[in-house]
């Protein structure tokens, strides 16, 4: 063991490196000098926008509006167009034509004021990248649902952009599309009653042939869950980490609808809420749902959709072993 004289020794030591070398514990954005984080980070289409935002790299946890931001510069408006500037250090930038421009700004991190930059690279998109959800994906008649896209060309498949819709719907007006609900990895369509069962999604870009097929059913198609890894035989005392996914048929259901997943054997497992065990959870975000088992028994869980009028069930889990102390786990642990 170290001596205390040892040990002061090295804490000395370690708080003069600090000191010595301040700078390196406080670097680490994608800036130039490697003081800030600008996000986004890849390409800006042309004929889209996207909003940059600059934050200290040490504290980007913390408040971010109190980093005095100015822009000093930026290089080449006839590439990107800075259109606005918040407080808080968000810049929206139009995606005017292909070419690069350095963003020069101050900005305090850490209490000093900072000299730093990042470049906004701008390129024009050729083709584009379409599919659902997931594989063989289905839409529902009466939701809405999202269809993946990318933005490409031959040199970089990291091209960014809202506002920026090549395509057109093929028949038109057999779903409605959601520009205000879009993101910059997914377009989002309002499904009517009324749609076909097919409804095609084609680039109008030069050249281009991307071409997707949204495949649409009713509500009453929606006749069960996509498997989680192991639904019997399940050790209790454990809990695992599942989606909460709908399928139709098999294929899973694009959907942005609530589901709530209910313990019908509450004895014998709960789902998980912030921490505690519960008999229902609405899941506000995403698909998964983490459930305890806590005893020996079977465990039925349901999903419901009540926007759709659904309900589907997961097969039971069987739980009949304590969960080892000390165990190796298994691929479906956290």
């Amino acid at each position: 063991m170290l001596s205390a004289c040892s040990r002061y020794w090295l804490l000395g030591a370690l708080i003069f490196l600090q000191a010595c070398n301040i700078d390196a514990f406080r670097k680490g954005g994608n800036s130039e000098q490697g003081y800030f984080k600008i996000d986004p980070t890849g390409s800006l289409a042309v004929g889209g926008w996207l909003t940059y935002s600059v934050r200290d790299w040490e504290a980007l946890g913390s408040n971010v509006s109190g980093i005095n931001f100015r822009l000093v510069s930026a290089s080449n408006d006839e590439a990107a167009r800075i259109r606005s500037i918040t407080p808080a250090a968000d810049l929206v930038v139009d995606g005017v034509a292909p070419g690069q421009s350095r963003i020069d700004f101050k900005a305090v991190a850490d209490g000093d004021q900072i000299d730093d930059a990042f470049t906004i690279d701008v390129q024009s998109v050729t083709h584009l990248g379409l599919s659902g959800c997931s594989d063989r994906s289905v839409y529902v008649r009466g939701t809405n649902g999202p269809m993946a896209y990318v933005f490409l060309n031959d040199t970089t498949a990291r091209i960014k952009g809202l506002g920026l819709y090549p395509f057109t719907l093929q028949p038109v007006g057999g779903v409605t599309f959601l520009p205000d609900l879009s993101t910059t990895s997914a377009w989002q369509f309002a499904i009517p009653e009324t749609a076909p069962d097919l409804v095609r999604v084609v680039s109008t870009l030069p050249d281009d042939h991307a071409d997707y097929t949204m495949t649409i059913i009713d509500k009453s198609g929606i006749d069960g869950i996509v498997p989680t890894p192991a639904s019997s035989n399940t050790n209790y005392g454990r809990s695992m980490t599942f989606a909460a996914a709908p399928v139709s048929a098999g294929r899973p259901v694009c959907a942005r609808t609530r589901r709530v997943v209910t313990s019908t054997t509450p004895a014998i497992c709960k789902p998980i809420k912030d921490g505690f065990d519960v008999s229902t959870i609405e899941l506000l975000e995403g698909d998964a749902v983490r459930v305890d088992f806590i005893a020996a028994g079977t465990c039925i869980l349901t999903l419901s959709l009540p926007d759709l009028g659904a309900t589907v069930a997961w097969p039971p889990w069987t739980l009949t072993t304590p969960e080892p102390q000390g165990g190796g786990g298994h691929d479906f642990d956290d």
